[in-house]
Protein backbone atom coordinates (compact mmCIF):
# COMPACT_ATOMS: atom_id res chain seq x y z
CA UNK A 1 0.00 0.00 0.00
CA UNK A 2 0.74 3.83 -0.48
CA UNK A 3 1.28 6.16 -2.81
CA UNK A 4 3.17 8.56 -5.82
CA UNK A 5 2.06 11.85 -4.88
CA UNK A 6 4.71 14.33 -5.39
CA UNK A 7 6.70 11.81 -7.27
CA UNK A 8 9.06 12.79 -10.05
CA UNK A 9 9.42 10.90 -13.04
CA UNK A 10 12.86 8.72 -13.75
CA UNK A 11 14.34 6.96 -16.85
CA UNK A 12 12.65 4.05 -18.47
CA UNK A 13 15.09 1.01 -18.00
CA UNK A 14 14.20 -0.62 -20.99
CA UNK A 15 10.94 -0.78 -20.28
CA UNK A 16 7.53 -0.33 -22.64
CA UNK A 17 6.74 3.14 -20.78
CA UNK A 18 7.90 6.23 -19.46
CA UNK A 19 8.16 5.91 -15.35
CA UNK A 20 5.72 8.85 -14.88
CA UNK A 21 6.00 9.53 -11.44
CA UNK A 22 7.30 6.33 -10.06
CA UNK A 23 7.69 5.08 -6.91
CA UNK A 24 9.93 2.01 -6.41
CA UNK A 25 10.79 -0.86 -4.01
CA UNK A 26 14.22 -3.49 -3.92
CA UNK A 27 13.00 -6.72 -3.46
CA UNK A 28 15.35 -10.19 -2.64
CA UNK A 29 12.55 -13.04 -3.33
CA UNK A 30 13.07 -15.95 -0.51
CA UNK A 31 12.52 -19.19 -3.36
CA UNK A 32 12.36 -19.24 -7.07
CA UNK A 33 9.11 -19.75 -9.11
CA UNK A 34 6.51 -17.39 -10.28
CA UNK A 35 5.30 -14.76 -8.29
CA UNK A 36 2.20 -12.59 -8.77
CA UNK A 37 1.46 -9.66 -7.77
CA UNK A 38 -2.59 -7.84 -7.76
CA UNK A 39 -3.84 -4.68 -7.89
CA UNK A 40 -6.44 -4.76 -4.58
CA UNK A 41 -7.74 -1.27 -5.83
CA UNK A 42 -8.74 -2.44 -9.29
CA UNK A 43 -12.20 -1.36 -10.38
CA UNK A 44 -13.36 -1.49 -13.66
CA UNK A 45 -15.89 1.25 -13.10
CA UNK A 46 -13.96 4.00 -11.20
CA UNK A 47 -10.61 4.95 -12.51
CA UNK A 48 -9.70 7.01 -9.72
CA UNK A 49 -9.00 4.44 -7.58
CA UNK A 50 -5.11 3.00 -8.53
CA UNK A 51 -7.06 1.56 -11.85
CA UNK A 52 -4.22 4.48 -13.67
CA UNK A 53 -1.02 2.87 -12.08
CA UNK A 54 1.58 0.95 -13.67
CA UNK A 55 3.00 -1.83 -11.52
CA UNK A 56 6.26 -2.90 -13.68
CA UNK A 57 9.43 -5.65 -12.64
CA UNK A 58 12.68 -5.33 -13.67
CA UNK A 59 15.87 -7.31 -12.82
CA UNK A 60 18.67 -5.76 -11.16
CA UNK A 61 22.01 -5.51 -12.91
CA UNK A 62 25.57 -3.55 -11.28
CA UNK A 63 22.87 -2.28 -8.75
CA UNK A 64 20.68 -0.24 -11.78
CA UNK A 65 16.98 -2.35 -12.75
CA UNK A 66 18.08 -3.14 -16.20
CA UNK A 67 16.24 -5.90 -17.17
CA UNK A 68 12.26 -5.13 -17.88
CA UNK A 69 10.04 -8.39 -17.03
CA UNK A 70 6.00 -7.37 -16.93
CA UNK A 71 3.97 -4.79 -16.60
CA UNK A 72 0.55 -4.31 -16.01
CA UNK A 73 -2.24 -2.06 -14.50
CA UNK A 74 -3.86 -5.06 -12.44
CA UNK A 75 -2.31 -8.12 -12.34
CA UNK A 76 1.55 -8.76 -13.00
CA UNK A 77 3.92 -11.89 -12.87
CA UNK A 78 7.48 -12.68 -12.79
CA UNK A 79 9.79 -15.65 -13.17
CA UNK A 80 12.04 -14.83 -10.29
CA UNK A 81 15.04 -16.59 -8.95
CA UNK A 82 15.40 -16.91 -4.93
CA UNK A 83 18.31 -14.24 -3.97
CA UNK A 84 18.51 -12.29 -7.28
CA UNK A 85 18.01 -8.77 -6.81
CA UNK A 86 14.89 -7.48 -8.48
CA UNK A 87 13.50 -3.89 -8.61
CA UNK A 88 9.25 -2.69 -8.70
CA UNK A 89 7.67 0.78 -9.32
CA UNK A 90 4.60 1.59 -9.49
CA UNK A 91 4.02 4.89 -11.77
CA UNK A 92 1.02 6.58 -13.50
CA UNK A 93 -1.49 9.52 -12.12
CA UNK A 94 -1.28 10.53 -8.58
CA UNK A 95 -3.09 8.19 -6.75
CA UNK A 96 -2.88 5.99 -3.75
CA UNK A 97 -2.65 2.21 -4.61
CA UNK A 98 -2.70 -1.52 -2.47
CA UNK A 99 -1.14 -4.36 -4.23
CA UNK A 100 -0.31 -7.80 -2.81
CA UNK A 101 1.50 -10.37 -3.94
CA UNK A 102 2.46 -14.46 -3.77
CA UNK A 103 4.22 -17.23 -5.25
CA UNK A 104 1.45 -18.58 -7.58
CA UNK A 105 1.26 -22.79 -8.15
CA UNK A 106 2.11 -23.96 -11.76
CA UNK A 107 -0.96 -24.34 -13.44
CA UNK A 108 -1.28 -27.24 -15.72
CA UNK A 109 -4.15 -26.50 -17.92
CA UNK A 110 -2.71 -22.84 -18.94
CA UNK A 111 -1.75 -24.37 -22.36
CA UNK A 112 -4.09 -25.51 -24.37
CA UNK A 113 -2.72 -28.98 -25.19
CA UNK A 114 -3.24 -29.48 -21.52
CA UNK A 115 -6.45 -28.77 -20.97
CA UNK A 116 -8.72 -29.76 -17.45
CA UNK A 117 -11.61 -32.04 -18.39
CA UNK A 118 -15.13 -31.43 -17.96
CA UNK A 119 -17.01 -34.67 -17.96
CA UNK A 120 -20.34 -35.65 -18.31
CA UNK A 121 -23.64 -34.00 -19.54
CA UNK A 122 -23.23 -31.42 -16.72
CA UNK A 123 -20.15 -30.38 -14.16
CA UNK A 124 -18.30 -27.74 -12.09
CA UNK A 125 -14.81 -26.31 -12.19
CA UNK A 126 -13.30 -24.06 -9.60
CA UNK A 127 -9.94 -22.91 -10.43
CA UNK A 128 -8.10 -19.70 -10.82
CA UNK A 129 -6.08 -17.51 -13.71
CA UNK A 130 -3.63 -16.30 -10.86
CA UNK A 131 0.13 -16.40 -12.73
CA UNK A 132 -1.29 -18.09 -15.82
CA UNK A 133 0.40 -16.67 -19.12
CA UNK A 134 -0.98 -15.24 -22.53
CA UNK A 135 1.35 -16.21 -25.10
CA UNK A 136 1.13 -15.37 -28.63
CA UNK A 137 -1.23 -17.65 -29.77
CA UNK A 138 -3.29 -17.17 -27.87
CA UNK A 139 -3.52 -13.62 -28.28
CA UNK A 140 -4.15 -13.96 -31.61
CA UNK A 141 -6.89 -16.53 -31.72
CA UNK A 142 -8.83 -13.62 -29.01
CA UNK A 143 -8.02 -11.54 -31.91
CA UNK A 144 -5.75 -8.98 -29.80
CA UNK A 145 -8.62 -8.87 -26.90
CA UNK A 146 -8.34 -9.54 -23.76
CA UNK A 147 -9.39 -8.15 -20.69
CA UNK A 148 -6.39 -9.22 -18.35
CA UNK A 149 -2.96 -10.83 -19.16
CA UNK A 150 -3.76 -14.75 -18.41
CA UNK A 151 -5.95 -17.72 -19.64
CA UNK A 152 -6.64 -21.11 -18.58
CA UNK A 153 -8.04 -24.06 -20.49
CA UNK A 154 -10.68 -26.13 -19.82
CA UNK A 155 -12.25 -29.26 -22.45
CA UNK A 156 -15.95 -30.78 -22.77
CA UNK A 157 -17.32 -33.21 -25.02
CA UNK A 158 -21.09 -33.28 -24.93
CA UNK A 159 -22.36 -36.55 -24.82
CA UNK A 160 -24.75 -35.72 -27.73
CA UNK A 161 -25.80 -32.43 -29.94
CA UNK A 162 -27.02 -30.00 -27.38
CA UNK A 163 -27.35 -26.10 -26.34
CA UNK A 164 -24.84 -26.16 -23.85
CA UNK A 165 -24.71 -23.41 -21.42
CA UNK A 166 -22.03 -22.23 -19.26
CA UNK A 167 -22.46 -20.10 -16.24
CA UNK A 168 -19.47 -18.91 -13.68
CA UNK A 169 -19.73 -17.51 -9.98
CA UNK A 170 -18.19 -13.91 -10.18
CA UNK A 171 -15.18 -13.34 -8.26
CA UNK A 172 -13.03 -10.51 -8.06
CA UNK A 173 -13.32 -9.74 -11.20
CA UNK A 174 -15.57 -11.33 -14.10
CA UNK A 175 -14.04 -13.65 -15.76
CA UNK A 176 -13.95 -13.39 -19.68
CA UNK A 177 -15.26 -16.75 -21.09
CA UNK A 178 -15.26 -18.05 -24.77
CA UNK A 179 -15.59 -21.06 -26.55
CA UNK A 180 -13.87 -22.81 -29.37
CA UNK A 181 -14.63 -26.27 -31.19
CA UNK A 182 -11.25 -28.09 -32.35
CA UNK A 183 -8.50 -30.70 -31.61
CA UNK A 184 -5.35 -27.91 -31.26
CA UNK A 185 -4.99 -24.38 -30.80
CA UNK A 186 -3.76 -23.88 -34.36
CA UNK A 187 -7.27 -24.88 -35.68
CA UNK A 188 -9.58 -23.83 -32.89
CA UNK A 189 -12.83 -21.98 -33.76
CA UNK A 190 -15.09 -19.39 -31.72
CA UNK A 191 -18.44 -21.25 -32.10
CA UNK A 192 -19.94 -18.20 -29.43
CA UNK A 193 -22.24 -19.86 -26.86
CA UNK A 194 -24.53 -18.72 -24.11
CA UNK A 195 -22.85 -17.34 -20.70
CA UNK A 196 -24.39 -16.61 -17.71
CA UNK A 197 -23.57 -15.36 -14.59
CA UNK A 198 -24.36 -16.55 -11.51
CA UNK A 199 -24.56 -13.79 -8.89
CA UNK A 200 -24.41 -14.90 -4.58
CA UNK A 201 -23.89 -18.78 -5.29
CA UNK A 202 -22.02 -19.01 -1.94
CA UNK A 203 -25.17 -18.19 -0.06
Amino acid sequence: AGHNFGAESDPDPEGPFPLSRAVWWKWEPSATGRYVWYNETWNPLDFSSGNGDIFAVFRVRDGRPEAFLNADVREVFADVVGGESYAVAIFGEPTRFHWTGRFAPPLANDVAAQAQLISGASGSVEGSTLGADLDEPEFRLLNGCSDGRSLVWYRLTPPAESLVEWSFVPGETDPVLKVFSGTALENLVDVGGRVVAVPDAFG
